[in-house]
């Protein structure tokens, strides 16, 4: 039952602006936040920091008699900025943290990779082998390269489903190596 008023009200919480919403899922995404409900989820977070330590500072008031209305006017207007900012840097860190996994493991998915694909496995079927091989090692890599092997398997275009890969794990890299073996028409 909660979790239907907070879908619902996040629902309603969201922009109809499609393009403000696009770019908070993609960050969602990249922070690892894939659940549908995550961009309403994200607003509820939004405004519940704004408005919770508002309601707070006012439970508050009758116990901070000594201090003046500028401080408490003050006091209450860096909580509403912290409250506007804290989701968004929150979920700029993580993104951050999950990128910079990706980065410490995007040499060893190449080397799996390479190795698949001379051991004579097609690109398809070493993406899904190489995403349970670092399913312990490289969890985060692991769940992206399932993915990846999902798009591939559902048809979807491969320059595409690598394009998505990329923007999904923020690495630069993964972006640049496969735009290069499409150039000299080989897959890795």
């Amino acid at each position: 039952m909660y979790k239907r008023q907070v879908i619902g009200l996040g629902n309603r919480a969201t922009p109809s602006n499609e393009e403000a919403v696009s770019a908070v899922r993609a960050k969602l995404l990249q922070a690892g936040f894939t659940n549908q409900a995550a961009v309403g989820r994200y607003y509820v977070a939004r405004i519940a920091c704004v408005v919770l330590p508002q309601i707070a500072l006012l439970i508050a008031l009758p116990h901070l008699g000594g201090v003046s209305k500028q401080t408490l006017l003050m006091v209450s207007i860096g909580l509403i900025i912290a409250g506007l900012l804290a989701p968004d840097m929150y979920v700029s860190r993580r993104a951050q943290a999950l990128q910079q996994q990706c980065s410490a493991g995007f040499p060893d998915m190449m080397d799996l990779m390479v190795a698949c694909v001379e051991a004579g496995l097609s690109l398809d079927a070493s993406v899904q082998r190489v995403g349970e091989e670092l399913e312990l090692r490289h969890p985060n890599i692991s769940e992206h390269m399932k993915k990846l092997s999902l798009e591939l398997r559902a048809g979807k275009a491969r320059r595409n489903a690598w394009r998505t890969f990329a923007d999904r794990m923020g690495i630069e890299a993964v972006s640049y190596t496969h735009l290069r073996a499409h150039e000299t028409r080989h897959d890795l």
